[in-house]
């Protein structure tokens, strides 16, 4: 599926309707990445791409803004008001319990999590916020093969970096 790219509505939120797709219709990004057939993705940030790229790639490089956010999601509603899941891609369950609450979603995968259950301490001021299964990730992919191998007795004598530590975001 193709579209045009409205900046100036993404910097709004990634709730924000902001792709004009070619019968002229405009979707949000979770949307548009259902309608290209990437329903599974459950990650725009990866699946919606500008000229060949990934808007993540764009995002990291400062093509793009990341869109703003809120974190927080109200899952159990009560019967007198409606209120609108404003970020459908992410999970309305924990990661860990599957219970639902107030939850942290993580801004680069589908995946959100309670305070308590996450295992390092969530900002709730970050932004973006990546969970630790996406700061793993990443930092295992910017190892890649650039590595020396270690025997086991130099790995444990070595300082660990801040970004590897638990606990601590990576810059």
């Amino acid at each position: 599926m193709e579209g045009i790219l409205y900046k100036n509505l993404l910097q709004q939120g990634s709730s924000q309707k902001c792709i004009q797709g070619e019968d002229g219709r405009f979707f949000t990004l979770r949307e548009f990445e259902i309608e290209g057939g990437y329903k599974a993705s459950r990650n725009w940030k990866q699946s919606v791409r500008c000229l060949g790229w990934p808007l993540k790639f764009l995002i990291q490089k400062g093509f793009l803004q990341n869109p703003p956010r809120s974190r927080r999601k109200r899952t159990q509603q009560s019967d007198s008001s409606i209120s609108i899941d404003p970020y459908p891609e992410n999970s309305n369950e924990c990661d860990m319990c599957c219970q639902g609450g107030m939850i942290y979603c993580c801004d680069t995968c589908s995946r959100s999590y309670h305070q308590d259950c996450h295992i390092s301490h969530i900002d709730p001021k970050s932004n973006p916020w990546s969970c630790l299964n996406c700061r793993t990730k990443d930092m295992w992919q910017s190892c890649g093969k650039k590595q020396p191998l270690h025997q086991e007795s130099e790995v444990l004598q070595m300082q660990m970096k801040p970004e590897q530590q638990l606990g601590r975001s990576a810059v």
